[in-house]
């Protein structure tokens, strides 16, 4: 007698449960995910070595580059003028210019 409660109660909601699914509706759409990476969100230098010994290395080459970076600039933009022209820049735009490609 159980069994046959047990299916009948079954059988009633599953019949009086029935739904339409919609498979290509989409519910809160904003658009395109933008993809960022995680060094932009954390990070400011990733290392990636193999090689533990070159680990020693990292700090003195981070500030040898930098050195470089900035010699670069210093004679680009020598004394307040660009080089390539007559024009005068500012310091505010060369600090700029050097945050760009930092």
């Amino acid at each position: 007698m159980k069994k046959n409660l047990n299916m009948k109660i079954f059988n009633n909601n599953l019949n009086n449960n029935t739904k339409t699914v919609a498979l290509r509706k989409k519910i809160g759409d904003i658009g395109k995910i933008k993809y960022l990476p995680s060094f932009s969100k954390e990070w400011k230098n990733t290392i990636y070595s193999y090689n533990k010994n070159m680990l020693k290395n990292i700090p003195s080459n981070d500030v040898n580059i930098n050195k470089i970076i900035q010699s670069y600039f210093n004679l680009y933009f020598k004394d307040h003028k660009y080089v390539g022209s007559r024009k005068f820049i500012l310091l505010r735009r060369r600090r700029t210019f050097l945050r760009k490609f930092m």
